[in-house]
């Protein structure tokens, strides 16, 4: 099988990135993986012998036209480009995988990794409604639809009954999180606090971090020695800042720049925190709970697929503050409560994961473009 990947992942064009090497473990499995980055500007490089990643030109509009210029070159009646394309977006990626599709008549899978049909995805903003009613054009369209959580198969099923899904979720090193040894302590680097609360999450809307500071307001009215580290960046991140000094939270919210070594983090706080409106799958969750963290998540993604109500963690409403400083104090009062959570004994194959390999789970999840399939679960 060859493919034709179209992505926005920009990190895919550094050899030594993560999802460079993702890329290269799935291309080893195809004929030929061809790796068309959208609004990236460069040169064409070859991962390997079976593995070529394509900036399209920085200009994400014009990308559309600049791919399809490239396909045609590349595709020829002795050799085509591809068997089947896969758009790791139902958005700018799935349009521009729609038009191939229609110009070399290949099949085309649409990849969905947030949760579209979500209210709070279309609210937050006037560009996620245009992106809602290109993704409703886009799906039905596709030969097939590849999704990272029951919770979105179960929201398009409705909306789209006889559409071809499989459900892999993202990537996730299991072994690599779990054989990590803590590079330093959180409360060794911080003394002062007494209980640390970890986030570790993009500084944007849909994650809510607006109502973790005020949640954080109210919890060190009562437990002035508690204190909250957010791990990340992102658009929102000034905004964050003035909001933590308007509500005179300096001595006790830190932000921290990204870092690739955030499994130590996950292994020395006390607790994690996720307060997000929506999720796709929520990998930092997933991450913090594979390192044996406690952890508190507003309903979203996969969490009950990975907390267990009152074994490792607690799983509250979305948006209800209330919850939030209720479940949080608790861990914080009942030591012992906490110090069950910590221990407690995950099985790691209850994780939302196909069995087996990855990778060729992953190549299995085009299959259904090709083959009258329907639904790998």
């Amino acid at each position: 099988m060859k493919v034709l990947m179209i992505s926005n992942d920009k990190r895919i064009y550094d050899t030594g990135s993560g999802p460079a090497k993702r890329m290269l473990m799935i291309g080893n499995l195809t004929d030929g993986l061809e790796i068309l980055i959208l609004g990236l500007g460069g040169k064409a490089v070859r991962l390997s012998p079976k593995v070529e990643v394509i900036p399209t030109g920085h200009s994400k509009l014009f990308s559309i036209f600049r791919a399809l210029n490239i396909i045609r070159k590349l595709d020829n009646k002795n050799s085509p480009v591809a068997d089947v394309i896969s758009a790791q977006d139902p958005f700018l990626a799935g349009l521009t995988g729609l038009l191939i599709k229609k110009f070399l008549k290949l099949k085309l899978q649409i990849q969905l990794h947030t949760d579209i049909m979500n209210p709070c995805f279309r609210e937050e903003s006037f560009l996620n409604q245009l992106r809602y009613w290109m993704a409703l054009f886009l799906i039905p369209r596709a030969d097939c639809v590849r999704v990272v959580s029951q919770r979105i198969r179960n929201s398009l099923k409705p909306k789209f009954p006889g559409l071809k899904i499989s459900v892999l979720p993202i990537f996730v090193d299991v072994e690599k999180i779990t054989m990590a040894v803590p590079g330093f302590n959180l409360h060794e680097k911080y003394p002062r606090y007494n209980f640390i609360i970890l986030m570790a999450s993009r500084f944007a809307k849909e994650k809510n971090i607006d109502l973790a500071l005020s949640v954080m307001a109210e919890i060190v009215k009562k437990y002035p020695q508690a204190g909250l580290i957010i791990v990340g960046r992102g658009p929102l991140e000034d905004d964050y800042k003035l909001r933590i000094k308007n509500l005179g939270l300096d001595k006790n919210v830190k932000i921290e720049p990204w870092t690739e070594d955030v499994v130590s983090y996950y292994k020395t706080a006390d607790l994690f925190l996720l307060t997000s409106n929506y999720e796709g799958y929520g990998l930092s969750l997933v991450e913090a709970v594979i390192s044996g963290c406690p952890a508190i998540s507003t309903d979203v993604g996969v969490v009950s697929e990975v907390i267990k109500e009152r074994e490792n963690g607690f799983i509250v409403p979305v948006g209800d503050k209330t919850s939030l400083v209720n479940a949080i104090s608790k861990l914080i009062k009942e030591r012992e409560l906490l110090k069950k959570f910590k221990q407690f004994n995950l099985d790691i194959t209850a994780i939302p994961h196909f069995p087996g390999s990855y990778f060729e789970n992953y190549i299995k999840s085009l299959n259904p473009c090709l083959e009258n399939k329907i639904d790998i679960c």
